[in-house]
């Protein structure tokens, strides 16, 4: 492999290590820090504001601006522009004063910073997978989806144990100021990594408009599945480290410690289903993770009527190990439906309405539906409603368009190209 290929692999790599930590960051340290800026609310309430989903609106408008821009000027473009804005917005949450020095004006910069952090990382993400999967050979493409995600967990296994550690001292109000300021720090200085890195690609002179008309399948199935993902992700890891605390006699020290060792064991899970879906189809791998969500769902959350660590436990893996078997081919599926005239465009603006117009409001409605019920099991109804979504979408994508079986991989036809579809054979640019 050459030296600018694997400077270019590390690159992406580590921009979308950047992102995921930072998402993490702010998922996990929520539930201490939101009664620095909600202090005269509940603690469900104030929960419920600090998970306030404001990035519904930035990132789709991120995902319009950086779909355009990326298919103009090339991936690796989106991806520098993206990591420098994300790295500012972070780096001034570490700065905002909290409702005891401007009360509730210090929770509206809050989200505002959140919303814009969104507004990049739309391009951050999509960028990233672009720039990692196009480095590989047809044959490895599944692979580097995987590892792809990898990176992923990398970042939210980072902030996780620095969080963890923080707890066990007592010192996270002490020290949650400097976790987003070096944050933002190392994340300018991977901006200036890749000054010399990327051999950027020649700007278009001018691209189309979407043609969501011809892509309309591809890009619902993006959007319900990106939904089911980023939803199980949310619960599995933020809604289960503030919420169970709430429903059990767990402290958030322990549930945190669990859930960072278990970070470690869906990092191992990702290289196996990496291979499980190259080997059997990436279809095949997806379709059969969503119908075990749906059939396990509320049996699975019925052990928090018996919350104990062991309960605790079995209840995380099963939930990781459907959604890291999405996970693992999911960057390459979706640029496998897409062909590349407008690829960032369909799959950033698809995965940002999935996920934050399905995925992300998934802890405030779970909460809010708990505090309503009290039903502790009330989260897998959404990992429910948002998987029967996506098989749906999924059924009509494979049997109608592509005129495929249901469960096997996808037969593309001359039909199928003329609609617009990226197939198996196409050139993965």
């Amino acid at each position: 492999m050459k030296d600018t290929k694997k400077r270019t692999i590390v690159a992406a790599l580590l921009g979308n290590i950047l992102e995921h930590y930072d998402k993490a960051l702010y998922m996990l340290i929520a539930p201490f820090i939101a009664s620095l800026f909600y202090p005269k609310f509940h603690p469900i309430t104030a929960l419920i504001l600090a998970y306030l989903p404001v990035s519904f609106i930035f990132r789709p408008l991120g995902a319009l601006f950086f779909g355009y821009y990326g298919d103009r000027y090339g991936y690796k473009r989106a991806l520098r522009l993206s990591i420098v804005g994300m790295s500012f917005m972070i780096l001034f949450i570490g700065l905002i004063p909290t409702y005891s020095s401007i009360g509730i004006t210090s929770a509206c910069i809050l989200h505002l910073l959140r919303g814009m952090i969104c507004f990049f990382a739309a391009g951050e993400g999509t960028a990233a997978a672009l720039v990692l999967i196009n480095q590989a050979s047809k044959k490895y493409k599944d692979i580097f989806s995987s590892i792809y995600e990898m990176s992923s967990m990398i970042g939210v296994l980072i902030a996780s144990g620095i969080i963890t550690l923080l707890l066990f001292q007592d010192k996270i109000i002490l020290w949650w100021r400097v976790l987003f300021i070096f944050s933002g720090v190392f994340g300018l200085i991977g901006y200036l990594f890749t000054k010399n890195i990327f051999e950027f690609e020649k700007p278009r002179e001018k691209i189309n408009s979407i043609s969501l008309k011809e892509n309309w399948l591809p890009f619902l199935s993006i959007i319900f599945v990106t939904g089911f993902t980023y939803s199980n992700y949310c619960i599995m890891s933020s809604l289960m480290n503030g919420y169970i605390p709430l429903v059990s006699s767990l402290t958030s020290s322990q549930v945190m410690n669990i859930h960072t060792w278990l970070i470690c064991f869906d990092f191992l899970m990702l290289p196996l289903f990496g291979y499980l879906s190259k080997r059997y189809s990436k279809e095949k791998i997806i379709i059969a993770a969503l119908i075990l969500a749906m059939i396990f769902s509320i049996p699975l959350f019925s052990l928090l009527n018996q919350p104990t660590i062991s309960n605790m436990v079995i209840l995380r893996i099963v939930l990781v190990t459907w959604g890291i078997a999405i996970a693992a081919p999911y960057e390459y599926w979706m640029i496998d439906l897409i062909a590349p005239k407008e690829r960032f465009r369909i799959i950033a603006l698809g995965k940002a309405i999935g996920a934050q117009w399905i995925g992300a409001p998934a802890i405030s409605i779970s909460l809010w539906m708990f505090h309503k019920t009290k039903w502790v099991a009330i989260p897998s109804i959404y990992i429910m409603v948002t998987a029967l979504g996506a098989l749906t979408t999924l059924f009509f994508l494979y049997r109608w368009q592509f005129k495929g079986s249901f469960m096997t991989k996808p037969n593309k036809t001359k039909n199928a190209s003329k609609q617009g579809y990226a197939t198996h054979n196409y050139k993965v640019n």
